[in-house]
């Protein structure tokens, strides 16, 4: 299955402990599996950390980001091997 994250330009809070046991939930209880983020705001960006730690451990959940710039596209695959 599949789970879009595309949220805020600004957070004022912490949700990071919370986004990633939200993501670990669809994980293995939704049978997520495959993630498409933005990238145009802190939300996405903390979303793009989040999944980047989980997909180091757990090498059969994919995440893609979503971009116009295209020069940010070309340093992210350069990164990390992804883009959409």
């Amino acid at each position: 299955m599949t789970c879009c994250f595309f949220g805020h330009r600004s957070i004022t809070c912490n949700l990071r402990p919370r986004l990633k046991e939200a993501i670990l939930a669809l994980i293995r209880e939704g049978n997520v599996n495959v993630f498409y983020i933005g990238n145009n705001g802190d939300f996405d960006h903390l979303a793009q950390s989040v999944l980047a730690e989980i997909t180091a451990i757990m090498k059969n959940v994919k995440y893609y980001i979503f971009s116009k710039n295209r020069k940010f596209l070309l340093q992210i695959k350069r990164s990390f091997g992804i883009i959409l």
